[in-house]
């Protein structure tokens, strides 16, 4: 009895590892095209700045069509990665403390409008001409299945007053 309590006690955590919820499985990568934007130099630092990018192509039937999937395989579409890049090498992102990416629907002309998918609080002080976004664990297979969204960014805080920056913003998705 007691050597099988030692085998028990080995193969208990094999058995824990195996016994995982499935997983979705990852289908493809979701890039939406990039947006072009301009900072303008003198925000306020108490102001919050909307940055509204209306139609977006989502070119999802040519996607499913490349990949060979049909919409009802999709389980989830998930944040992936996004980033703001300054187009030129000089151009930096430390004057921003908070940023909000959301994903609305096309046309929806609210502040704040759809679901947060990208955030960054607080967002790195040093110099840097890429600021990297955090994704969100939603699914945001409704809007996405559409043939336009609007992507909606927003500088909440700033640390000081902004420089002009031209910048793109590169936003990708996981289809599961």
């Amino acid at each position: 009895m007691h050597c099988f309590r030692k085998i028990w006690i080995l193969l208990f955590p094999l058995a824990l590892t195996t016994c995982r919820p499935d997983t979705p499985t990852f289908l493809f990568e979701y890039p939406l095209p990039d947006q072009q934007l301009d900072i303008p130099a003198g925000l306020n630092v108490f102001g919050q700045y909307y940055f509204n990018f209306d139609p977006v192509p989502t070119f999802i039937d040519g996607l499913l069509s490349s990949h060979q999937i049909d919409t009802a395989a999709i389980e989830a579409i998930v944040p992936g990665q996004a980033r703001l890049v300054a187009v030129y090498p000089d151009g930096d992102f430390s004057f921003i403390a908070r940023v909000s990416l959301r994903l609305c629907r096309s046309g929806d002309g609210t502040d704040k409008c759809g679901i947060e998918v990208f955030w960054r609080d607080p967002t790195p002080e040093q110099p840097s001409a890429t600021l990297d976004l955090v994704p969100h664990s939603v699914n945001v297979k409704d809007y996405l299945l559409d043939d336009q969204v609007r992507l909606q960014l927003i500088l909440e805080q700033l640390r000081d007053i902004s420089p002009a920056v031209e910048a793109r913003l590169q936003v990708g998705f996981r289809v599961e």
